[in-house]
């Protein structure tokens, strides 16, 4: 892993690049050219995982010297790669000189699909005086950009281009994030700053005038049925892809570790992982309170499998000064707790290895989360005739939010403005509460532009009805899942430059899962039934079905016995742009709320991480007319 900064007509002072320097703390490096009236600047931290050796060294030229990379991520399957490249001489051995020398070959879509990684590049094709933009296809890797008068700026995180330019909120994006609890890309809460989407390849003309072009190249679309076959084969064969990701992404020339919970996802992993090298490193964090504490449960899997295992406690001290510290470090809204154990989590797996394998990735295609259990519900009540416009009345005045999400999904009646409802935080009456009159103001539009995509794909693919309970998982792995958990994933880890790899998003074992049948995957009593079917080849049926803990821990707990604090910080909280949209009132009432049955904690974490992150833009600029 690493980060890269880069430029076309606008120069970038060092200090602005080494912002990011915690990504890649291991070598920089750094190229800087002309192609025809076109300056492009080239900037590269590296954390050094394959071929150490200054082969590996970035900015890198392809083996004809006419194309040049700039790489964050690993390309797992660049072995197989490389083999199918002729007349290249290669003089190291890592992903990043197989990448720089295939894009050379073509940097299309076509090709690109063939990329089995997590990844985000950059490169420059100088014969045909292109920019090629590109992230992975289920987003583990984020690459920002501003594009404006004839500038075009990139980077792995936000801060270096906010550095750059005038920092402007949006009114839309933040009534987004509320709603949706994360903004879909390409939008970012700033104007003028958009993100690559998953599986998406940009294209810059280097011309006189800048010029850009939008593809995709993940799920490129095909007809394809269902999978067939007993439920004994197609556990085997699901064994078969996932082993087959475990010892793909154990690739490097450094040890590998692993995030080590009580779940069954991570210790699956680590007992493939056990199998494949002879010792690696579990790491695990727990709380005070036993009832949330996974530390003796992971300890157990560790033992059994014969894992070097260290363990932490996460503690809480100065809650606003340790929020807005993890804040700042995902630059990006947050709706849950489970960033303060993961901040201590990679914090403590840095201090003793530099890449980690973890679980994630695995609850969305494989139906893992409770709220997956009402889907099937959903697909049959939507069928009855007056049930969908009672249930569309009636969620109007459900105060539950899960509740709420089944009625809302249930009563529209098309499939997109249904998955929005479904996983919404606030709905259309809450978030009105919450906000001046005249202020409400959404980007739903380019939020629904944003899934058609996905959404055209699954059709065209799908030989049958499309149902719900396909749907929503489905562009969950896409969307939600990039932009919430696996962006705070990498912007923590990669904070202690650590590197975190999740096999469970391995292409083609998401390619398998999605073409078994529902019943295989999740049903509305059970989640990840073919993946526990899989893990009795590897674990005891104890560690199989342990009840799965809230790694977010007592944060809702904290919250509440901290009200008093957080409603005297809001009240003394100026800051000019948030409080023009927001009513402080509704606020504080949401915050009484939470003291009273203490259900609102990822509301209100979601509110004080936006609140925080436009502090800090507010501060920046000269007045709050800059934001507005």
């Amino acid at each position: 892993m690493c980060g890269i900064v880069g430029s076309i007509n606008h120069n970038l002072s060092n200090k602005v690049v080494q912002l990011i320097r915690h990504r890649g703390p291991d070598e920089f490096g750094l190229k800087k050219f002309r192609i025809d009236s076109c300056s492009v600047q080239l900037f590269h931290h590296r954390l050094s995982i394959l071929d150490l050796s200054s082969n590996g060294s970035q900015p890198m030229m392809s083996s004809d010297e006419q194309g040049v990379i700039i790489f964050n991520g690993e390309i797992y399957n660049h072995v197989q790669l490389r083999s199918t490249l002729s007349n290249v001489h290669f003089k190291g051995h890592s992903d990043t000189e197989t990448l720089v020398n295939f894009c050379r070959n073509e940097c299309t879509p076509n090709s690109l699909a063939r990329l089995n990684g997590i990844f985000s590049f950059a490169y420059v094709d100088i014969i045909d005086k292109k920019i090629y933009l590109a992230r992975d296809r289920f987003g583990v890797k984020p690459l920002y950009y501003y594009f404006k008068d004839n500038e075009f700026l990139f980077s792995s995180e936000l801060r270096t281009i906010i550095s750059e330019v005038e920092p402007r909120y949006s009114i839309g994006a933040v009534t987004t994030a509320l709603q949706f609890r994360h903004v879909p890309p390409p939008q970012t809460l700033l104007k003028d700053i958009f993100k690559v989407e998953p599986g998406q390849l940009i294209t810059i003309d280097l011309n006189d005038t800048l010029s850009i072009s939008r593809s995709y190249y993940a799920d490129l679309p095909k007809k394809k049925g269902l999978i067939n076959g007993t439920k004994k084969q197609l556990v085997v064969e699901y064994g078969q892809l996932l082993e087959k990701a475990v010892e793909r992404q154990l690739l490097s020339d450094v040890e590998v570790g692993i995030f080590l919970s009580g779940g069954v996802d991570s210790s699956l992993i680590a007992a493939i992982a056990k199998t494949k090298v002879e010792n690696i490193k579990g790491f695990t964090v727990g709380f005070d309170d036993k009832l949330l504490d996974e530390r003796g449960s992971a300890s157990k899997t560790a033992a059994y499998l014969k894992l070097e295992h260290y363990t932490e406690e996460v503690k809480f001290g100065n809650f606003f000064e340790e929020f807005e510290h993890i804040v700042n470090i995902i630059e990006e809204p947050a709706d849950t707790g489970s960033i303060f154990p993961m901040y201590t989590l990679s914090k403590l797996a840095a201090s003793k290895v530099k890449v980690v394998l973890s679980g994630q990735g695995a609850d969305e295609p494989l139906g893992g989360y409770t709220k997956y259990k009402a889907l099937p519900a959903i697909d049959f009540l939507i069928k009855a005739p007056i049930l969908p416009r009672l249930f569309r009345f009636c969620s109007k005045y459900i105060k539950h939010r899960d509740l709420r999400r089944v009625f809302s999904s249930v009563g529209t009646s098309s499939n997109l403005h249904a998955y929005f409802e479904f996983n919404s935080l606030f709905g259309e009456h809450a978030l009105n509460k919450l906000m001046n009159k005249n202020e409400v103001e959404v980007v739903s539009s380019k939020y629904y532009s944003a899934l058609g995509n996905h959404y055209a794909v699954l059709k065209s693919k799908n030989n049958l009805p499309l149902y719900r309970s396909d749907l929503f998982p489905y562009l969950d792995t896409r969307t939600k899942l990039s932009e919430t958990l696996l962006n705070y994933t990498d912007k923590i880890t990669m904070h202690f430059g650590l590197e975190c790899r999740v096999p469970m998003l391995d292409n083609e074992l998401v390619e398998f899962i999605e073409s078994l049948p529902r019943e295989y995957r999740y049903s509305f009593r059970n989640g990840k039934i073919i993946h526990k079917a899989f893990a009795r080849d590897y674990l005891p049926e104890e560690m199989i079905n342990r009840k799965k803990l809230a790694f977010h821990g007592p944060s809702k707990e904290y919250i509440r016995k901290s009200s008093s604090d957080i409603k005297e910080w809001l009240i003394r909280n100026d800051n000019q742009f948030f409080w023009k949209i927001f009513d402080r009132g509704a606020i504080l009432h949401l915050v009484d709320e939470h003291t009273r049955f203490g259900n609102k904690e990822k509301e209100l974490i979601l509110i004080i991480s936006t609140l925080l992150l436009t502090n800090k833009i507010n501060k920046s600029v000269p007045s709050v007319l800059a934001v507005l």
